[in-house]
């Protein structure tokens, strides 16, 4: 018997686990004391977002431009450059920085800074921050004096994600321990995911060094109140019908599987003998690179499928950052399993889901979005169902339109209620 075989049969694995999730455990509570320890109240509350990976920046903006608005806040826009993993900086260019500013974003701050003709990153204490917000939770793409366990020692980490979690797959990776054990506040969408997190985080919440609240979705504030946002990716279509699609960046069935590879050419002839319709091929932004590093697609291939599709007059290909009026202005969305789906389905309008050889298990949430999706799982479903919507038939369409209108309160946005959390534990008043 092989030592794979072995260890799978015996609990090394799990008592490894065990001993890891308790020195976090400790880690993180040793942190929550001394951060406690050195706890000062000021009149005004500073809070800083940690702005990186500019598609989760609308999940943040309503709370951002809530607390602006607040004179009983300060806000900070810390920019730090997209080009970072392991902790590591691979360019001396701070994009992120430079896609604020010219956003005019008059509150945002370069994360790095020059001393003695040598790049630094700015010192995030200088600002003395009472509330640290992250998009991701994801110490790896940080360096390291902003990793949630760094920042914990003075300030307190509030985590809003960039994406929904509609399936119960991956949640060791999205509610990952390494960041969430030094979490104070963890913004879910639902009250499973707080419960997830509660359940995972036992100790840490127990002493108060931890809170999980269920705030609603908050990926659909944004979608809903800011229809007419500017870079609308649409703007060269005049077609009435414009599908758009948004597959998986991997191929790999244990974090939702890509159809790309199952329907890029499906799509392509499908387009070709429809010039009534317009297809704007939107990858995830880690697709093509993941594909050429696993092999499964060469920078030669990549770059003849796009520019046979561009040739074809009737697709495009979208890389902007800002997506939601190009989602108002679709309609028919085709995607594999992914946060954009939520957001889109926030639209009312028809939603194809790429069914894969996983066998998903969902929440609630997502069990009431797939519902109302139409879910297709070979070349002939998904044309069949295009044709459909070509005809202007979208049966799902009235059940889709009340799920959406359970689903967010206008009376009680979710931004509102974050803010109400902050000031009431800024307060020491849990709500």
């Amino acid at each position: 018997m092989g030592v794979k075989a072995i260890l799978r049969k015996t609990p090394v694995k799990k008592i490894y686990t065990a001993a890891k999730n308790c020195l976090i455990d400790l880690d993180s509570a040793a942190i929550g004391v001394c951060r406690k320890m050195k706890a000062h109240k000021s009149d005004v509350i500073t809070v800083v977002f940690m702005c990186q990976y500019i598609p989760a920046w609308n999940k943040m903006k309503p709370v951002y431009e809530k607390l602006k608005a607040d004179k009983r806040f300060k806000v900070i826009l810390l920019c730090i450059p997209s080009d970072i993993t392991e902790h590591v900086l691979h360019s001396k260019v701070n994009d992120v920085y430079q896609y604020f500013v010219s956003e005019h974003y008059t509150d945002a701050v370069d994360a790095l800074e020059k001393q003695d003709g040598t790049l630094r990153w700015k010192s995030l204490r200088q600002f003395s921050p009472d509330y640290v917000f992250y998009g991701r939770p994801y110490n790896s793409y940080m360096p390291a004096v902003y990793t949630s366990r760094s920042v914990a020692r003075y300030a307190k980490v509030c985590l809003i994600m960039y994406s929904t979690n509609i399936t119960k797959f991956a949640l060791d990776t999205t509610i990952n321990r390494n960041f969430l054990a030094y979490t104070y506040i963890y913004f879910a969408t639902s009250q499973e995911l707080a419960e997830i997190n509660t359940s995972r985080n036992k100790l840490a919440h127990r002493l108060g060094f931890s809170h999980t609240y269920d705030c609603g979705l908050i990926p659909m504030e944004e979608i809903l109140l800011n229809k007419d946002q500017p870079h609308n990716s649409w703007d060269w279509s005049e077609k009435q019908i414009r599908v758009m699609w948004t597959p998986r960046w991997t191929t790999d069935p244990a974090i939702g599987g890509s159809n790309f590879f199952r329907y890029k050419e499906v799509l392509y002839d499908y387009a070709s003998r429809h010039p009534e319709m317009d297809f704007l091929f939107r990858p995830h932004p880690m697709m093509w690179d993941n594909f050429i590093k696993t092999g499964e697609i060469t920078e030669a291939e990549r770059d003849a499928y796009i520019s046979k599709c561009n040739a074809l007059g009737n697709i495009r290909f979208d890389s902007n950052k800002e997506y939601i009026s190009t989602l108002w202005s679709t309609t028919v969305l085709i995607s594999d399993i992914s946060g954009i789906m939520t957001e889109f389905y926030a639209t009312g309008a028809p939603l194809i889901f790429c069914e894969s050889d996983i066998k998903m298990s969902l929440f609630r949430q997502g069990e009431t979005i797939m519902d109302s999706c139409y879910r297709v799982n070979s070349e002939a479903e998904l044309i069949e169902t295009l044709d459909q919507i070509g005809r202007n038939e979208d049966p799902l369409r009235e059940k889709r339109e009340t799920v959406v209108r359970s689903m967010i309160n206008p009376d009680k946005l979710p931004s509102t209620v974050i803010l109400e959390h902050l000031l009431a534990d800024h307060k020491g008043k849990k709500k």
